[in-house]
């Protein structure tokens, strides 16, 4: 999935100044914070563009410019960034940490480097993390996460909560948390329990995607729309089934 980056990547220099931050977009190279998990909504607000601290969202991150014209399908995603280099899974860190050099590599064919590549999501999270269907792998790729997903994010992983950013240089991470929320339903029980639904009155699915370049992930929302439907249909369904007791 090839993706548009953010305004550090604008024509023309940036002026380089610091900017401590808890949410909102990030302006600066995300060298320090790759490769990555990120659970993301895609589609950011103009105010979670322009924020900068928030007591309630600490972490809620925006990574992507906001596009429009001749690239209609490039938007902005808001989530959380959980960094390899914060995991605490010797094993997942050291399996994930391969997935960029079997990416890149061209002697391979794609279905060669999709099976070597979910084998490493196998042995790092033992079945619970599958590629999405019909995504193509390189920078940023989308991924579905299974029924224990959650559980072993919150065993292994921490998050960003804070950082320095810079629009002519690199995002420093400067505070995190652990990954307390132990299901996709606790995660998106928080997640919406403070930003609220939709303007259609849905929740809006939260996705995980593998970042592994600086390829900005402005993703094209087209190539991750079904796994976001399978998302949010396993979600309703689960919902049902707690409010008619079963």
């Amino acid at each position: 999935m090839k993706l548009a980056w953010s305004k550090s990547d604008a024509p023309g220099a940036s002026r380089s100044r610091e900017i401590q931050r808890n949410c909102g977009q990030l302006l600066g190279r995300l060298d320090g914070l790759l490769p990555c998990l990120y659970i993301s909504q895609c589609g950011a607000s103009s105010r979670d563009l322009r924020a900068r601290f928030t007591e309630e969202t600490p972490g809620l991150f925006t990574v992507g410019a906001r596009t429009g014209g001749d690239r209609p399908g490039v938007v902005p995603h808001v989530g959380l960034l959980l960094p390899l280099s914060l995991c605490r899974d010797a094993r997942a860190r050291a399996a994930l940490g391969d997935i960029p050099a079997l990416i890149d590599n061209p002697q391979s064919a794609m279905s060669e480097r999709r099976r070597a590549v979910q084998s490493k999501l196998d042995e790092a999270f033992g079945g619970d993390l599958l590629i999405a269907d019909k995504e193509s792998l390189d920078g940023y790729f989308a991924l579905r996460p299974g029924p224990g997903q959650f559980h072993r994010l919150s065993e292994a992983f921490d998050y960003v909560t804070d950082v320095v950013d810079n629009p002519a240089d690199t995002v420093r991470i400067t505070g995190t948390a652990r990954f307390n929320w132990r299901s996709y339903g606790e995660l998106m029980e928080w997640y919406h329990g403070l930003r609220g639904s939709d303007r259609f009155g849905d929740w809006s699915a939260l996705t995980p995607a593998s970042i592994s370049i600086d390829c900005r992930v402005g993703a094209r929302c087209r190539r991750v729309r079904s796994v976001k439907a399978d998302m949010t249909n396993t979600w309703q369904g689960s919902m049902r089934a707690v409010r008619s007791g079963c």
